[in-house]
Formats: C-alpha cells, sequence, structure tokens
C-alpha cells in the first residue's frame, strides 16, 4: 500500500538537533508573520496613496489625479452648503469631473497663447474670495482645511478662471462690434415689449456638444437637480457647475422677456409660480434647471430704486448734546459704507430708527439707454462666442477618462 510522508514515523522521536532546527524554523516563521503584520498597515497606506495618485482622467496628456477630483468635490460640497457623505459625493462627482477637465483645457489654451496668469494674480483671487465670505485669506484658509480642503483647490479654479478671461479677452473680446442697426433695431424690440410680463430667471446650464455626451449630461444635471430640490441653495450650485456666464452671480439672469430665452426653458417658466423650480429642461444647446425668481410688467420711463439706510435712536426730548453725538457717530461710519453688503453690517453696530444715512444701492430702469443695450448685446455676442471656443476645445482634446 503506499504510505504518506508521515506514516511510519508518526510515533518516533525528534532527536536534539531535530528539535533545534524546528526551533530555529518557528522563530524565522514568527518573525517573519511579525514582520507582515507590522507592515500591512504601511502596503495598505501605500496602495491608498497610489489610488489616489492614479489618473481620473487625460486631457490630452495633462493628468487630473483621483486626489485633484476628490479635492475639488469636497470643495464643491462645501461650497453649496450640503452635508458630506458617500450619497453626495456620488452624485457630485461627474459634473465635477468635466468641470476639471474643461478648466484644464481652458488652462492649456492659455498656455499655448501665453496669457497664463501671475501668481501674483491668482493670490489676489483667492484674497478677493476670502473677502467675499467675509475672512481674511488667513481665515479662509483654516475654514477649507477645517472642511478637508486644501487651499490649492480653490487657486487652481481661480487660476483657470483668470487664464480664460485672458483667453476670451485676447481671442474675442476685440473681434466684436454692434452697429447702429443693431442697436436700434433692439431698442425697437424693447419698446415693443411694454406691457409686456417680464421674468426674473435664475439659470443653471449644462451644455451637450456632440450626441455622445446627451446620456452623460442628462444624468449630471439630474443629479444637480434632485441636490437643489433637497434643499441645498441653487445659487451656489450654479456658481459651482453651471456652464453659463450667469454662474459668476449664482445663475440670476436678470430680468427678460419670453422671447429673449430658449423657447423649451420659456414653455417652462411660463408654468412656474414665484419661487417654483423647473428642470431638467432640454434646450437647444444644452439643459437647463430654471427657478423664476419673480415677475412684473414693463413699462417704459419707469424707475425702481433700491435704497437702504444706517438709523440711529433720537427719541422726543432727546437733548442736542445726545443728538450731536449721534451726528458725529453717523458721521464716522459714513467713510466706512464700501457697498450695500457693508452697510447692512454697519447698520447692526448703528442701532434703530432715527437719524438716518440713506444709500441708493442700485437703479432699474425701464427706460431704454442704448449705452446698456450696446453692453447687454455685446456680452451675449462674448457668451456665445466663448461657449463655442470651449466647445471646440472638447471636440478636438485627446481626452481619457478612466473612472
Amino acid at each position: 500500500a503506499l504510505r504518506t510522508p508521515l506514516q511510519g514515523t508518526a510515533l518516533s522521536r525528534p532527536t536534539h538537533s531535530e528539535r533545534t532546527r524546528e526551533t530555529a524554523i518557528m522563530k524565522k516563521a514568527y518573525g517573519l508573520i511579525v514582520a507582515l503584520i507590522l507592515l500591512a498597515p504601511i502596503a495598505l497606506n501605500n496602495a491608498r496613496a497610489q489610488d489616489t495618485l492614479r489618473a481620473a482622467a487625460v486631457v490630452n496628456d495633462d493628468v487630473i489625479s483621483v486626489l485633484d477630483l476628490s479635492l475639488r468635490t469636497r470643495l464643491a460640497i462645501a461650497s453649496i452648503g450640503a452635508k458630506d457623505s458617500p450619497e453626495i459625493r456620488q452624485r457630485l462627482t461627474p459634473q465635477v469631473l468635466r468641470a476639471l477637465i474643461d478648466e484644464r483645457l481652458q488652462l492649456q489654451e492659455a498656455k499655448r497663447l501665453s496669457l497664463e496668469p501671475t501668481e501674483q494674480e491668482v493670490e489676489e483671487a483667492f484674497a478677493a474670495i476670502a473677502q467675499g465670505n467675509n475672512m481674511s485669506p488667513e481665515q479662509f484658509t483654516e475654514v477649507l482645511r477645517q472642511n478637508n480642503v486644501l487651499p490649492t483647490a480653490v487657486k487652481d479654479q481661480a487660476r483657470a478662471e483668470l487664464a480664460w478671461r485672458g483667453v476670451v479677452e485676447r481671442r474675442i473680446r476685440w473681434q466684436i462690434t454692434i452697429s447702429n442697426e443693431q442697436i436700434g433695431a433692439e431698442i425697437e424690440r424693447l419698446k415693443g415689449q411694454d406691457g409686456q410680463l417680464q421674468y426674473r430667471i435664475a439659470e443653471l446650464f449644462l451644455s451637450v456638444d456632440n450626441p455622445g455626451d446627451e446620456a452623460r449630461v442628462s444624468e449630471n444635471i439630474a443629479r444637480l437637480a434632485d441636490e437643489i430640490r433637497k434643499g441645498t441653495p441653487f445659487q451656489a450650485v450654479a456658481k459651482q457647475f453651471s456652464q453659463s456666464s450667469t454662474a459668476s452671480v449664482g445663475g440670476d439672469l436678470g430680468w427678460v422677456t419670453l422671447d429673449q430665452i430658449d423657447p423649451a426653458v420659456a414653455r417652462a417658466v411660463q408654468g412656474l409660480q414665484k419661487n417654483g423650480l423647473a428642470g431638467p429642461i432640454r434646450g437647444t444647446a444644452g439643459y437647463y434647471i430654471v427657478g423664476l425668481i419673480d415677475q412684473r410688467t414693463f413699462r417704459l420711463g419707469e424707475q425702481l430704486i433700491d435704497t437702504r439706510a444706517i438709523a440711529l435712536p433720537v427719541r422726543p426730548g432727546t437733548s442736542a448734546e445726545v443728538i450731536e453725538q449721534r451726528m458725529a457717530q453717523l458721521a464716522a461710519i459714513q467713510p466706512r459704507i464700501e457697498s450695500c453688503t457693508n452697510l447692512q453690517t454697519l447698520a447692526k453696530e448703528a442701532g434703530e430708527d432715527a437719524l438716518i444715512i440713506a444709500v441708493v444701492c442700485g437703479r432699474d430702469s425701464s427706460g431704454i439707454d442704448r449705452k446698456r443695450v450696446e453692453e447687454r448685446l455685446v456680452q451675449e455676442q462674448i457668451e456665445l462666442r466663448a461657449r463655442r471656443y470651449l466647445r471646440d476645445l472638447r471636440r478636438s482634446a485627446d481626452l481619457d477618462i478612466r473612472i
């Protein structure tokens, strides 16, 4: 009969030398096991590090890493005021990646044209963003770190915006001229709107550059619409993700008539109540989410003035000395008024009704200003051509999305 190697030796006793050799082998094996256990966290951390450095996408040989994508997604989540979770990351990541791809294309084009912003310009932009959040750059940096966002994520976004602004100014703006005939035709069109309804609309727009993008863009904007309906502020989401020029003002398109906007959007707006939301809507060039902020009847010659004030309390019977003190206090406040935003902060310091500083924060004239008409026509042309420019960059790019 066949025997295994152990058969016939099970009852034999090992010699001293055999026991010594086995003991040595066991010690080596034990040492190896301990080493493997100790090295396991290092190997795991190395694996994680390698994963964050792998490519999420490659844009003309320029790599967007998983780390780049993760940092920007965290920034987007913090910017819209949402709570970080795997679910929201999954919803926002596709559109964040698309934004990063566009930024790489913009930076590459700026580099080709020798229009890259300087580091000083980027730092100044970062400081302006901090100021817009009522913080110093140092305070803003600390808030970013508390949200697990590196300041470089904000600076990279600002760098791309500055770069693209330079490209548009160099390649598009100088080419645009608006003729007197165009201005005159627009003025006649506006005169024909007297008595018609105007709508103040907020928009979020994602373009569809070719048929192959249809499904992806549709899914992305549906995720954004869900996020807004769950309570995330429209303005914050539009600032982060909209591809319209109105993104910088949170999607606010201003006062328009229905014939000035995409027909599909116009139909949706007509069915909205104030503060209502519609979308996604498939328009001519892409998908929209729109909100109706307000509506009014357009009247030529009317002017609406937005005024705000600081008031200091002076009650009946107040002495002349106290009144002089209040006047001095107002005089001290006046030079500190920089905008209507900081006026509200200063007003909180002041108190209640009485002596008043009033500030005109804006005028909305329904009268027709020829210069304003020309500026709007120029801006419309800049936006249209810039969108086409970026579309052409996308179409000609060597793009490899790997996640």
